[in-house]
């Protein structure tokens, strides 16, 4: 790893590859991030409506809605993410 000055705060750089770097998210990344995201998952989340069915897939998506009432993204709760996991903190997860 190394650190590197970005707008007055230093910034650690995990990786560089290429003139590409790879550095912990910051608060202005999450937009594209979550844009990076939906754009990934499309295919995976088609594939998934394939294999139930259009009709199974809205009633279990019904059902779902049902039983976890405020679960859907849409209901305005910002949901955390995480993958990998130390010292208590997942891993790309700001933390909040």
């Amino acid at each position: 790893m190394r650190f590197m000055a970005e707008d007055a705060c230093d910034v650690i750089v995990i990786a560089e590859r290429e003139g590409a770097i790879l550095r912990h998210a910051r608060d202005d990344d999450w937009p594209r991030v979550d844009e990076i995201t939906i754009h990934c998952y499309r295919p995976i989340h088609a594939s998934y409506v394939a294999m139930l069915g259009e009709e199974c897939y809205q009633s279990v998506r019904q059902d779902l809605a049902r039983r976890n009432p405020g679960s859907e993204p849409a209901a305005g709760r910002k949901q955390d993410v995480g993958g990998a996991a130390g010292d208590d903190q997942p891993a790309g997860h700001p933390g909040r």
